[in-house]
């Protein structure tokens, strides 16, 4: 998803949030402190865990799934089979940080949470998955099932 594709109002907090940072920015550097320099402190933005980005191949035998998950750990990552037809790719990160310094002290925690649903073009099995996740990039090797869902219905 583009950033001109995301709603408005998610665009407008960012915008603001990034305003409102470099104001604090300003205001600490005016004060002596350096704890607010862009550098050291983001603020939380929308965008940037809202979606999990998916590419969806069908080979003759299999579907291969590639998810892009910058910055996740492989044990955060679940991955179920909900359906021979839907995938289910969720995260649950948790993110903790200590600064300690002479004029200072930062300690933050976070917990972010985000799924993604994918529709897959052809029925798969469990069995016989094969994974791997390198560098931020989650990849599935999922078998296509052989055996067709339903059945023709003859009409007399």
């Amino acid at each position: 998803m583009a950033r001109s594709d995301l709603p408005a109002t998610i665009r407008d907090y960012d915008a603001l949030m990034i305003d409102l940072q470099r104001r604090f920015n300003d205001m600490f550097r005016g004060f002596g402190f350096g704890l607010w320099e862009p550098e050291r402190v983001r603020w939380p933005s929308l965008t940037r865990w809202q979606e999990i980005t998916v590419d969806v191949r069908d080979h003759e035998d299999e579907i291969t799934v590639v998810a892009d998950l910058p910055g996740v750990e492989k044990q955060d990552i679940h991955v179920e089979l909900v359906d021979p037809k839907i995938l289910v790719i969720s995260i649950d990160h948790k993110e903790e940080r200590e600064e300690k310094k002479e004029e200072y002290y930062l300690h933050e925690r976070s917990f972010r949470s985000r799924s993604r649903t994918v529709f897959l073009p052809a029925d798969v099995t469990q069995e016989g998955v094969v994974t791997s996740f390198k560098n931020g990039v989650l990849e599935l090797r999922l078998k296509k099932t052989k055996e067709a869902r339903g059945r023709e219905i003859l009409i007399d």
